[in-house]
């Protein structure tokens, strides 16, 4: 196997970077451990999403392929929240994190609880899209609620408090 990887390393050309897929279970370990460490913060510890995206997906958004997805965990993605970590990971551990990252888009996403038709019709009652984009439908002045679990849960919440008497629909978008 090791012999095989290296004769796979070394006939790439120059610059380029080996297929995620054929990373072994060792470099996957190894990038879990550094994904605990330094981007479960944001991702959470399974990669199901918090402050940042879900990554249980098997298509990233911002990274359409494997050198993509390594110069993400490397350099950041500009103008968003996701840093890049240059100074703290060599090639062969960001190689390592993005194998690990791949790994969570050939798992089953987590559904999340709720009713669609009752949070589509709160999203339009409570003038949502005057912010917020779903199904290309709104504007872009806030987050794009549908790329985010972060903002499924906010509408849950505030399904929950305006069921209540609440008004937390519009008070969780002012956070």
């Amino acid at each position: 196997m090791i012999i095989v990887l290296l004769a796979v390393c070394l006939a790439q050309a120059p610059g380029t970077v080996a297929p995620l897929r054929t990373a072994a279970s060792a470099d996957i370990a190894a990038g879990k451990r550094l994904f605990e460490s330094q981007c479960a913060w944001c991702h959470g510890t399974t990669g199901a999403g918090g402050t940042g995206p879900s990554l249980q997906r098997a298509t990233l958004r911002h990274a359409a392929d494997d050198k993509a997805l390594g110069d993400i965990v490397r350099n950041g993605i500009p103008g968003t929240e996701m840093p890049g970590f240059t100074s703290a990971l060599t090639e062969r551990t960001a190689w390592q994190t993005a194998a690990y990252v791949r790994s969570l888009g050939r798992t089953a996403a987590t559904p999340i609880a709720g009713d669609v038709k009752r949070g589509a019709a709160l999203y339009e009652s409570t003038g949502c899209g005057s912010c917020h984009v779903i199904a290309g439908r709104g504007t872009t002045i806030g987050s794009r609620a549908d790329r985010h679990r972060r903002a499924a849960r906010r509408v849950s919440s505030a399904r929950v408090d305006r069921e209540s008497g609440g008004r937390r629909a519009i008070s969780s978008c002012a956070r």
